[in-house]
């Protein structure tokens, strides 16, 4: 990225932020531009969403235990 900075890289994807600020979300089929409060929103969205993926399965692990 030309005078952006990359804030993580992954087969999944990545995050940058560009000179002008903004947030560029790229994984495959989709690019998301946001700013940077709608970036830490998101981010803590899915982090909800992964707590509760975990916690059903958790939860569905220890059901087939008893």
């Amino acid at each position: 990225m030309e005078n952006g900075q990359f804030l993580a890289k992954s087969s999944a994807g990545n995050v940058s932020r560009c000179p002008g600020g903004c947030i560029h979300l790229n994984i495959p089929g989709v690019s998301l531009h946001l700013t940077e409060l709608q970036f830490i929103t998101l981010s803590r969205l899915m982090q909800d969403a992964s707590t509760c993926l975990l916690d059903g399965a958790l939860k569905s692990l220890l059901d087939d235990t008893n």
